[in-house]
């Protein structure tokens, strides 16, 4: 298609046709950050003897049904007992959630049951999970939003670290996946109160755990303090400021007060004692270069709370001065919560704006202008369209909720069981081809 006709075509489609009052969308996105977890290594697998061949190409493949079905093989052959301890690590952490949008409650409560007869196993063959496995079933925990699980996993940690065993003290990685794990499960609060106890220890925050703690705030709601954290770990100000106490420090140095020339340097000199130095080299270690997660950690946290306006100031503003380019996930975030408000205005010029950066727009894109103009808008015809744009112009698959929605709107109203029929019709073709 054109991509000027394309263009005219989503512009008549996205017009507004009244005015809708700004409430919250029932749109839910699915942020989707990974807290580091280490790599597996199929190649230290396939050294080790005795190691059933299929499990191995299961895991290599990333097949997470073959991994289930020859672990289970084992296991009902009652064969588990000759894993190692990294066979059985490396078959655990084969399994997971990775893309949420994939997996349904059942599905979710599947992989959890596999993922603990796998943990307990391991344990009665008198393998230790090591701190790859606990980082692995936190993350599992938070992206299914188990709160229950996530706390044991973390108790059981925290209890072997008071032991001093060796390899199982948490690591930053730990303290990211309990602190995203927190948040995922409606628990920010708890995400601040891990960030201070990480800083008891001589474990150093990175740009993973301050995205994380503005992801906290935001939602608390504490826009102010979000703006702080991000001025104060993030911004170029706060490097600039702290190098002029550096060379400040460099320039005019401690004089002895005792005689004349001492006192008029003293009073003229604004050098740093001993204290303001150190505190200023450890924020000056600790500034952090903000990436595309960190914008995101911005704009979700006042997207939540309704605040569109310093929306676009970081897209426009902020991100631009970091050279920090858009992705499909930030311009995702955008429409999101700009739809989540009414404001298909500023919706429809990102979605240009896409284009024009040759973003290539997803089904989540489409799904937050869908919901908008079914639910919100109650314009079917135009939820209609675009359900069609996005499988003629980007090849993109409709979800099969967008149709369950459409004949929801349309069951709503006599007379149109024509339009029901015609959109059953249409599904199947889609899905035919």
């Amino acid at each position: 298609m054109n991509p000027c006709v394309k263009r005219a075509f989503v512009s008549t489609l996205l017009q507004s046709r009244s005015r809708v009052p700004a409430t919250a969308s029932s749109c839910q996105a699915v942020s989707v950050r990974f807290a580091h977890t280490a790599h597996m290594s199929v190649h230290r697998f396939s050294r080790q003897r005795n190691v059933p061949n299929k499990l191995l190409q299961a895991v290599r493949k990333g097949d997470q049904q073959a991994v289930w079905t020859q672990y289970s093989h084992l296991h009902d052959n009652d064969q588990v007992q000759s894993l190692t301890t990294e066979q059985h690590s490396m078959a655990l952490r084969a399994l997971g959630l990775q893309h949420m949008t994939a997996y349904g409650p059942d599905e979710i409560l599947a992989i959890k049951e596999r993922l603990l007869i796998i943990w307990n196993e391991m344990k009665r063959c008198g393998h230790s999970p090591d701190i790859r496995d606990y980082n692995h079933m936190l993350g599992f925990a938070g992206r299914s939003s188990d709160w229950v699980l996530c706390q044991q996993v973390w108790t059981e940690l925290q209890d072997h670290s008071s032991g001093g065993l060796f390899g199982l003290l948490p690591n930053v990685f730990s303290y990211n996946a309990y602190m995203q794990a927190a948040i995922q499960c409606n628990q920010p609060a708890k995400a601040i109160t891990t960030f201070n106890s990480m800083l008891q220890t001589d474990i150093r925050p990175n740009r993973f755990s301050y995205n994380s703690l503005i992801d906290a705030y935001g939602a608390l709601g504490d826009l102010a303090e979000v703006d702080r954290l991000f001025d104060r770990h993030f911004s170029k100000q706060a490097k600039e400021k702290a190098a002029k106490k550096k060379l400040s420090t460099l320039l005019h140095p401690h004089r002895d007060a005792s005689t004349a020339l001492g006192r008029q340097v003293a009073t003229l000199s604004r050098y740093a004692s001993p204290i303001a130095s150190s505190s200023s080299s450890s924020s000056t270690q600790h500034l952090q270069q903000p990436s595309v997660d960190t914008f995101m950690s911005l704009i979700d946290a006042h997207g939540r709370n309704g605040n569109v306006a310093k929306l676009m100031s970081i897209y426009n503003d902020l991100m631009p001065e970091y050279k920090v380019a858009p992705t499909l996930a930030v311009f995702n975030g955008l429409i999101r919560w700009h739809c989540a408000q009414s404001d298909i205005d500023t919706a429809r010029q990102l979605f240009f704006e896409m284009d024009r950066k040759g973003v290539k727009p997803s089904v989540v894109t489409f799904h937050y202008l869908f919901r908008h103009e079914a639910l919100k808008a109650r314009r079917p015809g135009v939820a209609e369209k675009l359900v069609d744009l996005m499988h003629q112009a980007y090849n993109l698959q409709p979800l099969q909720s967008m149709y369950r929605q459409l004949i929801k709107v349309h069951n709503r109203h006599k007379n149109r069981e024509h339009e029901v029929d015609r959109l059953v019709r249409s599904y199947q073709q889609v899905m035919k081809n």
